[in-house]
C-alpha cells in the first residue's frame, strides 16, 4: 500500500465518527510525513483518526486562544501604565 492511500483509507473514517454535534468539514494542507506521524500516533493509543483530528484541533485553538488572551491583556495593561 503506498501513502497516499494510506492517508486516504485513513481520513476516510472521519465520516464515521461524526454523531453527537453537526460537522464541518474542512479541508487544508500538511505535509505528508506529519500526517503519518499523527496517524501512527493515533492509532497506538486506540484513537480513530477523526477523534484523534479533531482533539489536535481543539486543542490547538485552545492553546492559540489562551496565548492571544494573555497578549490582549499584557497590552491592555501597559497601556494603563504607560497612557499615551
Amino acid at each position: 500500500m503506498d501513502a497516499m492511500q494510506f492517508l486516504e483509507d485513513e481520513v476516510s473514517d472521519i465520516e464515521e465518527t461524526a454523531e453527537v454535534q453537526k460537522m464541518v468539514r474542512i479541508d487544508f494542507a500538511v505535509p505528508e510525513s506529519l500526517l503519518k506521524e499523527m496517524l501512527e500516533i493515533a492509532r497506538s493509543h486506540g484513537w480513530k483518526p477523526a477523534e484523534f483530528h479533531r482533539m489536535v484541533w481543539a486543542q490547538g485553538s485552545f492553546l492559540y486562544i489562551e496565548q492571544s488572551n494573555k497578549l490582549l491583556v499584557n497590552r491592555q495593561l501597559r497601556q494603563k501604565l504607560m497612557p499615551k
